[in-house]
């Protein structure tokens, strides 16, 4: 004997369908599901006769599988045959077998599903029988057609990975079997559901028109009550009203009116529930309109980022614009990326569907922006009939635009200088290193303000002009900052002097000065001749040029106020370009005497005992030859 299947086979199915689901676009069905035995009622069959049911199922979206399990009366009936209707011709196990008949415990299982991978599935509105039985009649009695309400026996899914069961999204309904008395029924059944329109504007009022019908077998009173929902699972009152002593096979009209004001735009749906006491087919007492859309138009910037956040002047910044339609229609609009009120970029985006949203992409080329703080904003045009434009404008961080520079001081000199150099406005908290010209000079570390110090000797070059480097590489951005420095020449300048030994009072001195540099005469950027007094005084003389790299100085000496002695002349050189700064210097001494007339009797005397010692000698050497000769 088999026993009551347990597991489902649907929770196995479930599980499959995720991986699909997970690529799927989910549709759901407004309706509840219905899973209905048909005839609801069998009567007037004899004993050793036979008849068949069918369970049907209505009001589903792209059903994947089902299982029931339906229940009867075993003295009553035998169960012998069991048909799948349906296109869903899988049976996913052969032993045990979902789809079985246990005339020992008196139920039948049926169960059936797509091959795994459909993306169809069935659908239907109207009932469409699932499976067929067929039964013996055993004895006379009554015998109920009972589809088991427990999850465990009875569930359908759907291609999207749903699962339909009772109570929350399936509705069942059963069917009975006499052959010894009439069976009568109470069943009322909404047959309709109608509104007057399905897209308004908030505020506007719908009318609602819902039909029902009794089909059973007794004059009934019971209430329909009109409902809405964005979900299809949690419902809001609309208003319930009363139908009283409706007879068999009659049908009338409820009308509701629904005042939209104050409802969030969105698509609802307007649920029918007619309500009897007791109801023996309660599957048609449940019917939805069809969808409302609640209008709206609401355009929204949900999210702005830059980066990177702290760029140099020519490097681009990426923006990331995020927008959404929260509204119910499509919409075509244009989105402006701004730094603080200068224009970036605009982008047209066109048919964004309602609840779906867009990435943009914006590129802002900070050339010739000034270094500064700015803020990235985000505006979303205004589409016509918009009321909610406050989150049409999204402001992001602020994005910080610098323009590295290196000061070096000082900014020349010869070879062997120490120079400080100092940067300013980086990127804080990066590495980097100094050149010389090419040549690696010291490795920099930028701290947290954009700043940094270091120093250097200047390396063995030649003079002229020379680059100090800075190379940085910064989100993919290669950048070299740079600062000149002149190398120069200090070789030092000849001074030569030409100045004679003895002057007396009286007479104008002049003394000549050639400047020279690697051999070659060269005009001096300026001179200084200083003429040192015997007294320790000193007196600066004027020059004249009269030659490439040659000058004459003039010193006039007083033949009463002039001191007697020696004199020193220092002449001082500069000689200065932009690669040469180069000094030199030369002394010189000479004599000053009193006037050539007191000084002429001395040099007489001198000169008359000169020519007397020369006689003398000159006579002693005569004598001397006479004696040899």
């Amino acid at each position: 004997m088999k026993s009551q299947p347990r597991i489902s086979v649907l929770w196995i199915i479930l599980i499959a369908l995720i991986t699909t689901a997970m690529t799927s676009r989910i549709t759901v069905a407004t309706e509840l599901t219905k899973l209905s035995v048909s005839p609801i009622k069998v009567t007037g069959v004899l004993i050793g006769n036979t008849f068949t049911i069918n369970v049907t199922v209505a009001d589903v979206t792209a059903l994947f599988g089902y299982q029931f399990l339906l229940r009867y009366d075993t003295t009553i009936l035998t169960a012998t045959e069991y048909k799948n209707l349906a296109y869903l011709t899988y049976a996913p196990f052969k032993e045990p077998a979902p789809s079985a008949i246990n005339d020992a415990e008196g139920w039948v299982s049926v169960a059936y599903n797509c091959p795994m991978g459909e993306k169809v599935g069935l659908t239907t509105t109207e009932p469409k029988p699932l499976a067929e039985i067929t039964f013996r009649v055993d004895d006379y009695g009554t015998s109920p057609l009972d589809i088991a309400e427990d999850f465990h026996y009875t569930q359908l899914a759907d291609v999207y990975g749903h699962s339909i069961t009772y109570p929350y999204n399936l509705i069942i309904s059963d069917g009975v079997f006499s052959n010894v008395e009439e069976i009568i029924l109470h069943d009322i059944a909404v047959t309709d559901v109608t509104v007057n329109a399905t897209t308004v504007k908030p505020g506007e009022v719908i009318a609602i028109d819902i039909t029902v019908i009794n089909n059973g077998d007794f004059t009934e009173t019971f209430t329909v009550t009109a409902k809405y929902s964005k979900t299809a699972i949690n419902f809001i009152d609309i208003g319930t009203k009363t139908v009283t002593d409706l007879e068999i096979d009659a049908s009338t009209t409820v009308s509701f009116t629904w005042d939209t004001a104050g409802i969030d735009a969105g698509k609802y749906i307007v649920r029918a529930v007619a309500t009897l006491d007791i109801d023996d087919n309660p599957a048609d007492n449940t019917r939805d309109s069809d969808i409302i859309t609640v209008e709206s138009h609401d355009i929204a910037v949900t999210f702005v980022q830059a980066y990177p956040l702290q760029v140099i002047q020519g490097q681009y910044v990426g923006i990331d614009v995020q927008v959404a339609n929260e509204g119910t229609e499509s919409e075509t609009f244009d989105v402006t990326v701004y730094y603080d009120t200068t224009l970036v970029n605009k982008i047209t985006v066109e048919s964004l569907f309602p609840a779906d949203y867009r990435w943009l992409w914006f590129e802002w080329n900070t050339t010739s922006v000034p270094e500064g703080v700015y803020t990235i904003s985000a505006v979303a045009d205004v589409v016509p009939d918009e009321t909610d434009t406050t989150d049409n404008t999204y402001i992001d961080g602020r994005v910080t635009i610098s323009i590295p520079k290196l000061s070096i001081s000082p900014d020349s000199g010869p070879v062997g200088t120490k120079v400080t150099v100092k940067g300013y406005g980086f990127p804080a908290r990066i590495g980097g290193y100094l050149t010389f010209d090419d040549q690696l000079i010291g490795l920099i570390y930028v701290d947290n303000y954009g700043n940094f110090t270091a120093s250097f000797n200047v390396p063995s070059s030649e003079a002229g002009p020379h680059t100090v480097k800075m190379p940085i590489y910064y989100y993919l951005y290669p950048i070299t900052i740079e600062a000149p420095f002149t190398v120069t020449d200090v070789t030092p300048i000849d001074v030569n002097l030409d100045v004679g030994d003895i002057f007396f009072k009286g007479e104008t001195a002049e003394f000549y000065a050639q400047t020279a540099s690697k051999g070659k005469p060269i005009d001096v950027t300026s001179l200084k001749a200083t003429l040192y007094m015997p007294d320790g005084t000193n007196k600066t003389l004027t020059y004249q040029r009269i030659a490439i790299g040659l000058y004459k100085i003039r010193y006039i000496i007083s033949d009463k106020g002039a001191m007697t002695g020696t004199y020193t002349l220092m002449v001082e050189a500069n000689y200065i370009t932009d690669t040469v700064n180069a000094y030199g210097t030369s002394i010189r001494t000479f004599i000053v005497k009193p006037t050539w007339e007191r000084e002429a009797p001395k040099i007489a005397a001198f000169s008359m005992a000169s020519i007397g010692l020369v006689s003398v000698m000159f006579l002693l050497w005569r004598r001397e030859k006479k004696k040899f000769l």
